[in-house]
């Protein structure tokens, strides 16, 4: 979702999405770059 809302606005955008678990725990980590 987080990449094609980027991409749907602005296609030159660059979204980097990773995400951690372990035992309770989900984090979502990432960055995103939009033209300049």
């Amino acid at each position: 979702m987080v990449v094609d809302t980027y991409l749907g606005s602005e296609p030159q955008s660059r979204v980097a999405c990773e995400t951690l678990t372990t035992t309770n725990k989900v984090v979502l980590v990432g960055e995103v770059r939009g033209p300049e």
